[in-house]
């Protein structure tokens, strides 16, 4: 290199150094974007399965300790659903009630499936599927206490106390039908038939639940509760799929197979399988009419 191109040589090289060192400097003030995260329905799409949340209930979702195998009406209506949309239905989390959201929003699992309804504390935490089929909640009492006459103004007096699960359905009727009534609480993490109990040992005179509940508990503690409602619901409610609140996608998917099932007789087969007429779980009814002949 000569004298003379050397001061030119230096300025390209000046240049050169100025425009990167500019073009990093450039980048580092632009905020880096984070990879798009893969929502909960894609990763159902990819995997071809459905990763299931669920509370082990008698003839609902319950799994044999001995056994592993599952049975129920919820068991057999939602793998019913994963045929139809070609998943595989893997029930991999036992969870209780106070605890099935967390599964949900930890990502240990894609849907609460033993079937649930909106509660004050789920109904803006979670999105709700199409019902596939609606369960009715009866009011029992201790089989020798006879102050109840099958009307609601009879639960509803000031000395006729309630038991309640913490944050559940059984706390939402009685504070919304029976508001004249006290209410006594059981942890939410108890299970349903710890109601029946406080009315059996004296400490409430009326337990909210369903018919199964009862009748199970009554096949091991005969003559101990009768119902204080008459033969009807004190109230019903919708049974759905739970998914993660903004998990649209995954929602509409869920409901194309609660449809299904609905329609193809398969959820009403279920709860045939499991229930009786008086157990009060009523199927969906038919979203259309006979056509009538012509006048």
């Amino acid at each position: 290199m000569t004298v003379k191109t050397a001061p030119m040589a230096f300025t390209i090289s000046l240049a050169v150094f100025v425009a990167v060192f500019l073009w990093f400097a450039n980048k580092a003030d632009r905020p880096i974007q984070p990879l798009a995260q893969e929502t909960v329905f894609e990763r159902v799409l990819r995997t071809k399965t459905l990763r299931c949340g669920y509370v082990s209930i008698p003839l609902i979702s319950l799994k044999d300790p001995k056994t592993g195998q599952f049975s129920g009406v919820s068991y057999d209506i939602v793998n019913a659903m994963g045929r139809f949309l070609g998943l595989k239905i893997e029930w991999a989390v036992e969870t209780n009630f106070s605890t099935m959201l967390e599964e949900l929003s930890l990502g240990r699992v894609d849907a609460i499936c033993h079937g649930d309804f909106p509660k004050e504390a789920t109904v803006a935490r979670a999105e709700f599927t199409d019902p596939f089929h609606y369960l009715g909640f009866a009011a029992y009492s201790r089989a020798d206490d006879m102050r109840f006459d099958g009307s609601l103004k009879s639960l509803n007096e000031p000395n006729v106390r309630v038991a309640v699960l913490d944050g559940e359905v059984s706390n939402v009727i009685a504070k919304t039908q029976l508001p004249q009534a006290q209410r006594v609480s059981v942890p939410q993490n108890a299970s349903i038939s710890e109601m029946i109990l406080q009315v059996t040992t004296k400490k409430a005179d009326i337990a909210i639940v369903p018919v199964p509940v009862a009748k199970l508990f009554l096949k091991y503690n005969p003559d101990s509760i009768r119902s204080a409602y008459g033969e009807k619901p004190i109230r019903v409610y919708p049974i759905s799929l739970v998914v993660s609140h903004g998990e649209t996608n995954l929602l509409n998917l869920l409901n194309k197979a609660v449809r299904e099932v609905t329609l193809n007789g398969e959820a009403d087969a279920a709860l045939h399988r499991y229930f009786s007429p008086d157990d009060m779980f009523y199927p969906v009814a038919s979203p259309y009419a006979q056509l009538s002949a012509e006048q």
